[in-house]
């Protein structure tokens, strides 16, 4: 059930569970969280995990995503992967 969704649930249930209100990060933070998420999950150097997060700044805001870069970079390279990204993005 998505988050906007909550409210079609009975007041009897919700009030069972925690029901914690989440905002966005800011743009610095979400590129500090990119950046340290890459470098803990992906073992990648501190200086690629900064250039993937700048590089999908305004692209994307999904963690996963920038997972998803760092761990083909290796293979494709930072272009060919960030490219390969924006078409799937594209598609939906």
């Amino acid at each position: 059930m998505l988050s906007s969704h909550i409210h079609l649930l009975s007041p009897e249930l919700t009030s069972h569970f925690a029901m914690p209100e989440l905002h966005p990060y800011g743009r610095d933070k979400h590129l500090t969280v990119v950046k340290g998420v890459v470098v803990r999950r992906e073992s990648t150097s501190s200086e690629l995990a900064e250039e993937i997060a700048r590089r999908l700044d305004g692209k994307t805001q999904d963690i996963d995503d920038a997972l998803r870069v760092a761990k083909l970079v290796s293979q494709l390279g930072l272009e060919k992967t960030i490219s390969l990204l924006e078409s799937r993005t594209r598609r939906g």
